[in-house]
């Protein structure tokens, strides 16, 4: 296929049934992709039901297809991984795509881990970091080496199609909207153990900068495994302080 067609054939595989992997899915149907989505069908039901609440959408049918089977999508031209913030996880998939889906252009959804630790293939791979909520937070993070350049066509045709705006920077553990939310929720906690409770914390920084915050609510967005996750991988990378 010439790259004009793979433009044009708004084929999506999402790797990961978790609550990224269905907003996204949710999104790319929304905007007109053809979605197929893999994953072991763990909470599938409440998943979908929580993007369709996040999104709107009322009775609407959606062209997504679940699978189990990641053979289903290793000819499409565009793949995004979206599986938890394990480093050993997201490099097996990322290894088995490398090896299978020689044509396809490889994103992850990474939010925490070194680069030069995931990414096996530059000329393939890029970061694209969706920040949940997908359907408020309109904006991804987009890195990658200067040998994926000539691949990223593919990938802002797809940040346009959806209707959101990329920030593009090198590609950094934790990118740039998660080394500053998680630099702020590492010092709410520490504050926590001095005795300040996080409400506390989020009034001065709403009186400081003029915008609310609310780390409780911040962190059950997130949800507490993977909380603790971005957080470990954060600072195992020297990004926030232990």
């Amino acid at each position: 296929m010439l790259l004009d067609n793979l433009m044009e054939a708004k084929l999506l595989g999402i790797i990961g049934d978790g609550n990224m992997g269905w907003q996204i899915a949710t999104l790319s149907a929304l905007r007109g992709y053809k979605v197929f989505i893999v994953g072991r069908k763990e909470k599938k039901n409440a998943f979908i039901r929580k993007s369709a609440r996040l999104f709107g959408i009322v009775n609407q049918q959606l062209d997504i297809e679940f699978t189990n089977d990641i053979k289903k999508i290793i000819q499409f031209p565009l793949i995004i991984e979206t599986i938890n913030e394990d480093l050993n996880n997201k490099k097996n998939i990322l290894e088995y795509l490398n090896i299978n889906s020689p044509s396809s252009v490889i994103c992850t959804n990474t939010s925490s881990l070194n680069p030069e630790d995931l990414i096996i293939n530059k000329n393939k791979t890029c970061m694209l970091h969706f920040m949940n909520p997908v359907s408020s937070l309109k904006f991804v993070e987009l890195a990658y080496y200067k040998e994926f350049q000539e691949n990223d066509l593919l990938v802002k045709k797809y940040i346009k199609d959806i209707e959101f705006e990329y920030i593009q920077i090198k590609p950094i553990g934790g990118l740039i909207a998660n080394r500053v939310l998680f630099s702020y929720l590492n010092v709410a906690e520490r504050l926590v153990v001095n005795g300040i409770e996080e409400e506390l914390t989020d009034k001065v920084f709403s009186l400081l900068f003029g915008s609310k915050i609310n780390t409780k609510k911040i962190k059950k967005l997130i949800g507490d495994e993977v909380f603790k996750k971005i957080m470990e991988n954060l600072k195992s990378q020297n990004v926030i302080p232990n």
